[in-house]
């Protein structure tokens, strides 16, 4: 199940953001390690980007309940020109089911029923994992690219 995040939903993004396996993803060195208020900050953009584009990450929950990750789509710049990329992050002992990919997949359903034109993704060169998820889901590898000051890979959908 997938649903928009609430405000006591804290807890779940220090889960999330403080599991070392998901850490070295999303902040690798040399970038620092999460700080204790960074779960709070991603919360509230998540809540700002719904109230303002009627879209963002979303918690994904098993049919019991049970906390998986965030993920959906958010606004986001690169390479200075607004786009809109396709995210997602579980809880290690959720990884390797499949959870990403249906998230993805409902996702770009959404960008569709949104009339979006196109969708994005960006992950480090050797996630092959998050790689796997982005084709799965129709994506092509577009170009190398910098994201957060570390090489990336930016793959496209285009929806129309």
């Amino acid at each position: 199940m997938v649903r928009r995040p609430r405000r006591d939903d804290e807890p779940l993004y220090r889960a999330l953001f403080f599991a070392p396996e998901v850490a070295a993803w999303l902040r690798p060195p040399p970038l620092p390690p999460f700080a204790l208020d960074d779960p709070a900050q991603a919360l509230e953009s998540d809540l700002v980007a719904w109230e303002r584009d009627g879209f963002g990450f979303a918690i994904l929950e098993a049919a019991d309940g049970t906390f998986l990750g965030r993920g959906g789509m958010r606004v986001d710049v690169f390479d200075s020109v607004p786009e809109v990329e396709l995210g997602w992050a579980l809880l290690p002992e959720h990884w390797g089911r499949g959870y990403a990919t249906e998230m993805a997949r409902g996702a770009v359903e959404a960008a569709r029923g949104l009339e979006m034109e196109t969708l994005i993704a960006v992950t480090l060169h050797r996630n092959t994992a998050s790689r796997r998820v982005m084709e799965r889901v129709g994506m092509a590898y577009e170009r190398d690219t910098v994201h957060a000051g570390l090489p990336h890979v930016l793959y496209r959908l285009a929806l129309v």
